[in-house]
């Protein structure tokens, strides 16, 4: 059926106001993506390998203005925070958040863009991704590398008819 989920890893060290902006927390890009698709449509896909094979959704345990709230958040973001330089990101009106791991000690950054279309494709998917970039030795920020590199994939997905149809919007 589908894939087993891991747990995260949350250092119990750390205040709990840091674990709030990450660190400490360690979770996969595939599982960010996963937590983004339940901002996107309030539940939580169960995650799978074969096409077209159905999966059991948990609804997002949140009122509606909450879920409504985090996704308007999501789209300033885009159209004028931390990710506004990823033109192509706004021009398909991506929601998502950028975040930047700082590694001062060795002088470069990790860096993350997560975010989903607000929107169904033609065939009725809604995408959501995450990118990241471990290691960033010009210390750049995750709008800046990560955003470019979801903003790259989605240029790449848009460049290809059968793959803009499955995945973009309307």
């Amino acid at each position: 059926a589908g894939i087993p989920t891991a747990a995260a890893r949350i250092d119990e060290r750390r205040l709990l106001p840091s674990q709030a902006i990450g660190y400490g927390v360690q979770v996969t890009p595939l599982f960010v993506a996963r937590a983004y698709a339940g901002l996107a449509t309030g539940a939580l896909p169960q995650l799978g390998v074969r096409l077209g094979e159905r999966r059991d959704r948990v609804t997002v345990a949140a009122p509606a203005e909450t879920l409504d709230l985090v996704r308007a958040g999501l789209d300033d973001v885009v159209q004028s925070g931390t990710a506004r330089d990823r033109v192509l990101l706004a021009e398909l009106g991506v929601r998502g958040k950028t975040g930047t791991a700082e590694r001062t000690a060795q002088q470069d950054n990790n860096a993350w863009f997560a975010g989903y279309l607000p929107g169904a494709s033609v065939d009725g998917h809604q995408l959501a991704l995450c990118s990241v970039i471990y290691y960033v030795p010009d210390q750049s920020h995750g709008g800046d590398t990560a955003g470019k590199l979801a903003e790259d994939f989605l240029r790449a997905v848009a460049a290809d008819p059968a793959l803009r149809q499955r995945y973009l919007p309307r």
